[in-house]
């Protein structure tokens, strides 16, 4: 099966991911009017319009802006099944190149073992896996499966599933990949219709071997137990979402390593991914709940290529003050980020991150006020900073 990325020549060690994004089910009704079907057990599921949205953004993301200098990416093996609607209304599910294969239950079987081959020939290896379509939990111990293409096909309906905590289970050994980590960006319900049945059937997994975990394999659910993932049509789930936005800034660790990297690591995206999602559900006057799993380790994750641009937002208090206000951030010595700015009211900058000082002029002066607001620091840090400056009385 040819993989939709590899890098030539193969970095070594490296990074390989998995992305599977499933909108389209065989045999699911195929508009919201169209009734279920009498001869297979669906669980009244239809037609989602955002997943494979979302693995093809996420493989977009790992093709242009992942950066690992310790395991950079090597291959992405990606599987979509777009959706009607997904093909009409995102230009680039209409026509998906030939190496993007479906996301049917042989396809995906056959990329679980490529990525799995490729992922243990070296420890030093970095392990993604990315999936995202209908998900759901057999009992409180079993989430983490993504219904696939063909769901539905036979009576034991899970088959044409990916059970991703088994193929987490199956990526153990001494070269296996000690990085991992996993992304399950599906919805954790318990279908009614499940409830009176032990097993469904076994989806897609890999054979678990007597050998040691990885040192490191990170988990991370877009849905608590027996909720729902949401998704914006066009723009991919929420989830995806707010994943791209904390790499790129509201993860990142709010201080240099050693090196000087600005970095996001297993820790900073868990602790940033769930108040990104609750803001982003917010807005829809919905909620989620993210949750995360597995092994946990404090490794990096992703580098970013320079120091991110962190929204800094000042206010002057008293307001009868701000007409005559300039602003100048600068590091402290003698370089200005910026410069006799105004208050209109709110005064919102990116900056580069790091430490700077903030004066504030009063020109001309106001009566009852300093004209000079003593320097303070500005700690502009991911993933913002926000302050409201009080003007000393004269």
């Amino acid at each position: 099966m040819p993989a939709w990325l590899k890098r030539e020549p193969l970095p070594d060690p490296c990074t390989h991911a998995l992305v599977v994004g499933v909108s389209h089910y065989q045999f699911l009704p195929q508009t919201d009017a169209d009734p279920q079907p009498e001869n297979r057990e669906t669980f009244g599921l239809r037609q989602p319009k955002t997943p494979a949205t979302s693995g093809w953004k996420f493989a977009n993301w790992l093709k242009d802006s992942y950066n690992n200098p310790a395991a950079p990416l090597g291959t992405v093996r990606l599987l979509l099944s777009p959706s009607d609607w997904e093909k009409q209304n995102v230009p680039a599910l209409a026509g998906l190149p030939a190496e993007v294969l479906p996301a049917t239950r042989d396809n995906v079987a056959a990329a679980v073992d490529e990525w799995h081959d490729a992922c243990k020939t070296n420890p030093d290896n970095v392990a993604i896996l990315y999936a995202s379509g209908h998900g759901i939990q057999i009992s409180k111990d079993d989430g983490g499966i993504v219904l696939l293409e063909d769901f539905a096909k036979e009576k034991s309906v899970l088959t044409q599933s990916l059970d991703v905590p088994a193929v987490r289970a199956g990526m153990a050994g001494a070269t296996m990949a000690q990085q991992q980590f996993y992304f399950v960006d599906a919805c954790a319900v318990r279908p009614k219709e499940a409830i009176d049945f032990k097993s469904m059937g076994q989806g897609v997994n890999l054979p678990n071997p007597f050998e040691g975990a990885a040192r490191c394999s990170a988990v991370y659910y877009s849905a608590s137990p027996s909720t729902e993932a949401l998704g914006e049509p066009g723009n991919g789930t929420l989830f995806v979402q707010a994943l791209i936005d904390c790499l790129e800034l509201a993860a990142v660790d709010t201080h240099t390593h050693e090196n000087g990297w600005w970095v996001v690591t297993t820790s900073s995206l868990m602790k940033a991914l769930e108040p990104r999602v609750k803001a982003l559900a917010k807005g829809f006057n919905a909620t989620q709940d993210t949750t995360t799993g597995g092994q946990l380790a404090e490794v990096i994750f992703h580098v970013l290529p320079e120091p991110p641009k962190v929204p800094v937002t000042l206010e002057l208090d008293p307001e009868d003050v701000v007409a005559a206000a300039t602003a100048r951030l600068w590091d402290g010595v003698a370089t200005s980020v910026f410069e006799g700015e105004k208050f209109t009211p709110k005064l919102t900058k990116s900056v580069p991150a790091g430490q700077y000082v903030l004066t504030v002029e009063i020109k001309p002066p106001v009566p009852g006020f300093e004209d000079q607001i003593p320097a303070f620091p500005v700690p502009a840090l991911p993933p913002e900073f926000v302050k409201k400056v009080a003007v000393p009385p004269a």
